[in-house]
């Protein structure tokens, strides 16, 4: 057996739900761009796979009976955001990962061996809900160790979007973290769960969430004063797609969308709307997230005599955190429509 069939057959047996590599050429091309070697490294190539077998069995013995290590919860959250707000709960006593990285498009991130080891130490899943993060559900349901605990953060919250015109289409909109009132509820669905899991420290982790709500709810204090420096009649947030409802009805702005979702469709007819209505309101600015590259929306903007400007509906280069990311987007919304 070649050293690639040796780690081929390790990481099949090794990574829950993972298809099974075959060991043939095809197998050894693509292991070897994994991992930056060939079939002529074979030291690399079992060093790597001590590593992956160290990883795991370590894994292994850290969620035995809902992970006995006393001092570290291994959590896992599908998106930046989530885990996040998972680190402000958990301080010093979790260790947090995101499966999709920041700037990454959570629909079509394409998930990685790694990311399955990774799953299969956990102690917590978290995922968004909403149908937002579904496309990574079957890889946490077959990684992840059979007693760790799922939180649905949006779990409870009521999907109404305010204020909100969709062009193209209508569809729920689950970024309800733009509404900090709202993240607070995602923030107490991650302390509910990390006291389930670690019940030892509950009072630690009931102590730092209401730390992180007081930061909240002052964040939301601080994003009203910046808003209302907007004059009304250009309170009006238009972007490319829809996420943003929830930060609209917070705070009393019409928001626009030029497609559904992240992935929907532009129409000519849309393009030609919304230039009018940006146009007769006089608004100086359109936006759009700086992972996504619109042409639909800079048409809008050129045709609007307007400009298009940075917002992020997730963390990115700009935004590390939910709140400098929410304070991000309230400064850029200010700055550019004022």
């Amino acid at each position: 057996m070649t050293p690639i069939d040796t780690l081929s057959h390790i990481l099949n047996l090794l990574i829950p739900g993972m298809t099974a590599i075959p060991s043939n050429q095809a197998s050894t091309r693509f292991l070897g761009r994994c991992l930056g070697s060939t079939p002529a490294a074979p030291t690399f190539i079992y060093l790597a796979a001590a590593v992956l077998l160290a990883g795991c069995s370590g894994a292994h013995a850290a969620n035995v009976a809902g992970n006995k290590n006393p001092d570290i919860v291994i959590v896992v959250a599908t998106v930046p955001v989530l885990a996040d707000m998972a680190r402000n709960v958990g301080g010093s006593l979790v260790e947090v990962h995101s499966v999709v990285p920041p700037g990454a498009d959570a629909h079509s991130y394409q998930t990685t061996p790694r990311d399955s080891v990774t799953i299969s130490r956990a102690s917590m899943t978290i995922s968004n809900g909403a149908g937002f993060d579904d496309s990574l559900i079957p890889i946490l349901q077959s990684a992840r160790p059979s007693g760790a605990t799922h939180v649905v953060a949006s779990d409870g919250v009521d999907n109404e979007s305010q204020n909100n015109q969709i062009f193209g289409g209508l569809e729920a909109d689950p970024h309800f973290w733009q509404d900090p009132m709202l993240a607070i509820h995602y923030v107490q669905q991650i302390r509910d769960g990390l006291v389930q899991v670690d019940p030892g420290n509950a009072a630690r982790y009931r102590s730092q969430a209401l730390d992180y709500i007081a930061h909240l709810q002052k964040l939301d204090h601080e994003i009203a004063g910046l808003l209302d420096q907007v004059p009304s009649s250009r309170r009006i947030l238009v972007t490319h797609h829809q996420a943003f409802s929830h930060l609209g009805g917070r705070y009393g702005w019409e928001t626009m969308a030029l497609a559904p979702g992240d992935a929907g469709s532009v129409t000519p007819e849309a393009i030609l709307l919304v230039s009018e209505i940006v146009k007769n309101a006089g608004l100086p600015s359109v936006f759009v997230e700086p992972r996504f590259r619109s042409s639909a929306l800079e048409q809008v903007a050129r045709d609007a005599g307007s400009r298009v400007s940075p917002i992020y509906a997730g963390l990115g280069t700009e935004a590390n955190t939910y709140v400098e990311m929410m304070r991000f987007n309230a400064h850029s919304l200010a700055d550019n429509l004022r």
